[in-house]
Order: structure tokens, then C-alpha cells, then sequence
């Protein structure tokens, strides 16, 4: 909530400087869309595991006030696409099959082994406000903290155990670890925007999230996989952007 209070405050600034400070002062506001690529990063590699981040839209509108001819406030409110392949491969590890001959149960050594496919989608809408520096005339650089909206998540997988060499538990296993998303996200965001031609411009954006993207509840159900996840992202896009 205090990071709410935080944005709010420097919105109420950026309007009130809109009509307290030097006449000069510049307030510029835009398009831009473009690509992005990463996803949620594990604070540590569970074991056997590996995943693989595609490249995805995102798009959005900017407003930048100038103070001076330095310093300006830069807010940004844009929507992202993010899709995500995982896989894990546990095993091969001992194991106890239960093995019924009549009305015996005999409890036989073996291994088994587990090779989990899983994907994940987010569809969120985030917005920054912070402030930016020019170095050169057509650089601008900057850095904001950013609260992003779980629009729509999902998480699903399914889990192949294969008993010995052989034998299966179950084909599939399947598993939606969806309602364990956080729905609303903290992080910080760094921007670079380069000035190309009379309002025309491109932007090289990260970002890097505070919070795990799943809530405590998740390790709870999932007591095998203790790893951390964070949405860290890289972002090119192009814009114009006009003087009101």
C-alpha cells in the first residue's frame, strides 16, 4: 500500500508542476509498442530443471514532464504478453513398488523417475512513474518503481513417472498451479529512450520484480520445489511521442 501512496504522490506532483513551475517547461506525451523477452527468473536452479522464455508484445502510452532541461517525471502504463515453456526431469531414485500376489503385499526395491512439461501465459497491464535524466540531447535515461495487474495467468503441467524401466504409475499427471499467481506485482524498471527524428524514438527498457510470482500457499501444495520466482524482463520498442 505504501508504494501505492508512493505513485499516487507523484502523480499529484506531476499535475501540480504542470501549473506552478517555469513556463518553459515541456510536457511531452506518446505511443510506443514493441517486443519483450525473459520471464520469471528462480532465485536458484531446482535440479534438473531448464525453461525456455519466447518473445512477446507489449505496448502502452508515456507522458514525461520536463522540470528543466535535465530533469523530468516519466510515467508509463503499458500491457504485456508473456509466454513460457518449462520441463523437469527428476530420477532416477529409489523407490518401493507395492506388488500384490493374492491376498499378499509384497513391497518390491525399484526407481522411478519423473520428467514434468509445463507451460506458462501472462497477460498483465503495469505502470511506472519515476524520474528521467538527459545526457544528450537524444538520450534520456531514467529509473521508476512499477506496480503491475495480473490480468490473466496460467500455469499448467503434467508430470510423466515412469516406475523401473518401464512401468507406469500414470501417463500424464496434470497439474494448474494458476491460482497461485500473485495478482498484483512491485518492481523496479530502467529506461533508455533515444531520440531518432522529430518526435519519432526508440527505447531499450528492463525491469525486475520484487515479489515472487507465487503466493506462500504455492509451496505449501508443492513442498518439493522451494526455488523463488521473479519476472525479469528486456524490452526494445519505437514510439512517437508530441508536445502538448
Amino acid at each position: 500500500m505504501n508504494f501505492i501512496k508512493f505513485c499516487f504522490a507523484l502523480l499529484i506532483l506531476l499535475l501540480w508542476g504542470g501549473s506552478s513551475l517555469l513556463s518553459q517547461n515541456t510536457f511531452l506525451t506518446g505511443v510506443y509498442g514493441g517486443l519483450k523477452y525473459g520471464g520469471p527468473l528462480p532465485d536458484h536452479k531446482p535440479s534438473g530443471s531448464s525453461g525456455k522464455a519466447k518473445i512477446g508484445p507489449h505496448a502502452g502510452i508515456m507522458a514525461c514532464y520536463y522540470l528543466n532541461k535535465k530533469w523530468a517525471i516519466q510515467s508509463r502504463l503499458f500491457y504485456s504478453y508473456t509466454d513460457i515453456k518449462y520441463n523437469q526431469h527428476t530420477g532416477p531414485r529409489d523407490t518401493l513398488y507395492p506388488l500384490h500376489m493374492g491376498d499378499s503385499l509384497f513391497m518390491i526395491p525399484t526407481s522411478y523417475q519423473s520428467n514434468v512439461s509445463g507451460r506458462m501465459k501472462f497477460h498483465s497491464l503495469s505502470l511506472t512513474i519515476g524520474g528521467s535524466y538527459k545526457i544528450f540531447r537524444f538520450l534520456d535515461i531514467g529509473l521508476a518503481p512499477y506496480i503491475s495487474f495480473l490480468i490473466y495467468g496460467k500455469d499448467t503441467l503434467s508430470n510423466h513417472v515412469i516406475v523401473g524401466s518401464s512401468a507406469y504409475i500414470d501417463d500424464r499427471i496434470r497439474q494448474d498451479n494458476s491460482s497461485f499467481f500473485r495478482s498484483v506485482d512491485f518492481g523496479l524498471y530502467f529506461h533508455a529512450d533515444f531520440e531518432i527524428f522529430r518526435g519519432l524514438y526508440a527505447s531499450v527498457n528492463a525491469s525486475r520484480s520484487f515479489l515472487n510470482i507465487y503466493a506462500d500457499e504455492y509451496y505449501k501444495a508443492n513442498t518439493a520445489n522451494n526455488a523463488k520466482f521473479y519476472h525479469t524482463y528486456f524490452y526494445m520498442s519505437l514510439g512517437y511521442r508530441f508536445i502538448l
